[in-house]
């Protein structure tokens, strides 16, 4: 039988390889983001002041935990970002109901007057007050929008390659598909925490949550790319597969080269835009774009070397193929 190498290297011979290096950046990426992840008071509740000509900064986070605490809050969580002339003061706490929310906005103007960190009310020209109400439904909102999207991107996969279940089952293309797309987020996540842990400003909000979404969706998108010329060279090659003159091993490995060059393309042009709104962005676009970036380079790398590899091990034709590729 000959084959006909199309590739620069083999991927799929060392397809065991390429999953495991891959489970363990999703491992260590998972212990990353939960070893330093620090919701937003938009997930925990708490107050978000921005405040003009604030005085005496330095000391600002040791006077509020101390006031705080001796009205009896606590474990006062307390972040100070300078925006120009302004200050952007975050404040969170294990509140109970709402109405402890008030209570610590009240606190905190009578600290910030009373110790002299602003000369009157009116230098509090923004605040924002989260309750638990509010996180609770924000929590919940997030949590069934990426149940609701892993479900449908579920059905899509099985009536979209119902074509070839003669030789792989639509379940199994599902599996893989989701499992890149977890491979995907879970690194984004990882980096995510990396950032966290060096910068106390950051934090998992809603543009977070979006960012994460939007992930998925490209993610799904990536590895469509490649399961689709598979089930092409599939459904092409069907009666030379049922033979046994073409392997499958081969099959898929060629479909990886096919499609390398239009995977690594339309990756670095689609990072390329979001380098530049990070680099050009505000703060939160500057969220929305490190989280995306992460994210692109995660996903062609995983339509690559991790869901082609998985696909053809979940074929179980690699006990009889391995050492013929």
């Amino acid at each position: 039988m000959k084959k006909q190498q199309i590739g620069l290297f083999k991927i799929i011979k060392h397809s065991f390889f390429w999953i495991a290096v891959s489970v363990m950046m999703m491992i260590g990426s998972i212990v990353l983001f939960v070893v330093n992840a620090r919701l937003s008071i938009e997930f925990t509740g708490g107050i978000d002041l921005t405040i003009n000509e604030l005085n005496n900064e330095e000391n600002l986070v040791s006077a509020l935990k101390d006031g705080l605490t001796a009205q009896g809050f606590n474990q006062p969580q307390i972040n100070i970002e300078k925006e120009g002339t302004n200050t952007s003061l975050l404040v969170s706490l294990p509140f109970e109901n709402d109405e402890q929310v008030k209570e610590v906005s009240s606190g905190v103007n009578q600290i910030l007057l009373n110790q002299g960190f602003i000369s009157s009310p009116d230098a509090i020209v923004g605040l924002s007050l989260n309750g638990p109400s509010v996180s609770s439904y924000m929590k919940s909102g997030a949590i069934n929008a990426i149940i609701v999207g892993l479900i449908l991107i579920s059905i899509y996969i099985m009536f979209s390659f119902a074509s070839v279940r003669k030789h792989i089952s639509p379940l199994v293309l599902g599996g893989v598909t989701i499992l890149t797309m977890l491979f995907d987020t879970s690194i984004a996540l990882g980096a995510y925490g990396l950032w966290m842990a060096f910068n106390s400003t950051v934090t998992v909000d809603t543009i977070f949550i979006i960012s994460i979404l939007t992930i998925m969706g490209y993610s799904i998108n990536d590895t469509i790319i490649i399961l689709d010329r598979i089930r092409e060279n599939i459904a092409r090659q069907s009666d030379s597969l049922d033979k046994g003159t073409v392997l499958y091993g081969q099959l898929v490995e060629d479909s990886i080269w096919q499609t390398m060059r239009r995977s690594l393309g339309t990756g670095v042009t689609t990072l390329l835009v979001t380098l530049t709104m990070f680099i050009f962005g505000t703060d939160m676009l500057q969220k929305f774009a490190f989280t995306i970036a992460i994210g692109i380079i995660a996903g062609t790398y995983s339509s690559l070397f991790f869901a082609s590899p998985m696909t053809y091990i979940f074929l179980n034709k690699w006990k009889k193929e391995l050492k013929k590729l």
